[in-house]
């Protein structure tokens, strides 16, 4: 063997004189193509929480692993302007789980939050989610913001 096919080996180089590249033998995988359907249930493991106080939060900061975000207000009302740490294609759930009594709103474009971190809402209008109301979120990174994926509102500003 010699030591340049070590040296391709060793770094990752061309990988056309591996065998077995195209056996599909984990079947535990999504298959990129879509064809293998799930066979158990999804699960979102990394669950943050949150209290959100009266007023505006600003560029609220996501955990790196985050995929569902709860949120307690311990105001009437409790307004989120943006959320930091949005990557290309991120999904995020966001939950309202209770607290006072007020909803949870997300204002669309806010400029309080820095613009990367900012929601772009239907129709630009600010949402309102009632207690237990939720959403799902997507990030997008060709206009870097925070778009709507689903979620119900209880009426908009």
């Amino acid at each position: 063997m010699g030591q340049g096919l070590v040296a391709d080996r060793l770094t990752g180089g061309d990988h056309g004189g591996l065998s077995g590249l195209a056996d599909d033998d984990h079947s535990h995988y999504f298959l990129a193509d879509g064809t293998r359907a799930l066979t158990g249930p999804l699960r979102c493991t990394g669950i943050q929480s949150a209290t959100l106080g009266s007023g505006n939060t600003n560029d609220f900061s996501l955990d790196a692993t985050t995929t569902i975000l709860r949120i307690t207000q311990n105001a009437a009302d409790s307004t989120l302007t943006g959320i930091a740490n949005g990557t290309d294609g991120r999904i995020l759930i966001v939950q309202e789980v209770g607290g006072s009594g007020g909803n949870l709103i997300m204002s669309n474009q806010n400029a309080n939050s820095s613009a990367a971190n900012r929601f772009f809402m239907p129709s630009n209008q600010t949402r309102t989610y009632a207690q237990a109301g939720g959403i799902i979120i997507w990030y997008d990174g060709t206009t870097s913001r925070w778009r709507v994926a689903s979620g119900a509102q209880t009426g908009g500003v």
